[in-house]
């Protein structure tokens, strides 16, 4: 016969290995809620990435053509107001053109402190 105190023994033993293999169940049951976890956000984060990745292609085609219409924009102004022919009945006539070179003459000199010469 098998004595009383080796049951309590084998017992003791046998409760201790249910109480450590449950908590490892549990262990394994908590790492696995963290890796779901963990996938969600890497999903997550990637979706965020590929909105972000979209919003500055966007803005990158947005900038790169008003860049190209500005440029445009400037160079067609540059070139209007360089290339304007004034037709030969506003052009400036002559004693009025020489009147205003003295006038500026004039002026030069009396801001360099010098006596102003006589107007025409």
């Amino acid at each position: 016969m098998i004595p009383l105190w080796l049951y309590g023994v084998g017992g003791v033993a046998i409760a201790a290995v249910s109480f450590g293999s449950g908590y490892t169940v549990r262990a394994w049951k908590a790492d696995s809620d963290i890796a779901k976890i963990e996938q969600k956000l890497e999903e997550e984060a990637a979706a965020q990435r590929a909105r972000a990745d979209t919003a500055a292609a966007k803005y990158e085609e947005a900038r790169s053509a008003l860049d190209t219409q500005s440029y445009r924009t400037q160079t067609t102004i540059r070139e209007v107001y360089r290339n304007v022919q004034v037709p030969a009945e506003c052009a400036v006539l002559e004693p009025a053109a020489d009147s205003l070179r003295s006038s500026v003459d004039a002026a030069n000199a009396v801001a360099t402190g010098k006596s102003a010469p006589a107007l025409p």
